[in-house]
């Protein structure tokens, strides 16, 4: 699991689907317009999509869902699409990190000092 302030990701390796895939949980108690939920989902999808190459590259399959789980900033649509983005790159970072050190250390070659 990866966490911000307002979002967390959960990660799952599934076996089940030979993609990667996203879950969002935009809950009303913590963004009542339904205008901003929708905003908050598309910024997250189209990051999703710019980043799949990246995340596919690591070989395993996982189910991401990004939950929000505190208010986001009042303020315009444009700036709680920026403030998604920054929250957004921030947690797939951390999430990219995760996994590229969890791969499994490659076999070191037999050493010629010995």
């Amino acid at each position: 699991m990866a966490r911000t302030r307002s979002f967390a990701i959960h990660l799952r390796a599934s076996s089940e689907s030979e993609n990667w895939r996203l879950g969002l949980v935009i809950p009303k108690r913590w963004e009542a317009r339904a205008v901003a939920r929708v905003a908050i989902k598309r910024a997250w999808r189209e990051g999703f999509r710019c980043k799949r190459g990246t995340f596919e590259r690591l070989g395993t399959r996982h189910d991401l869902v990004v939950r929000l789980c505190a208010k986001p900033p009042q303020g315009s649509l444009v700036q709680l699409k920026k403030w998604c983005r920054a929250e957004r790159e921030t947690l797939f970072a951390q999430v990219l990190h995760r996994l590229d050190n969890s791969k499994p250390a490659l076999p070191c070659a037999p050493s010629s000092f010995s």
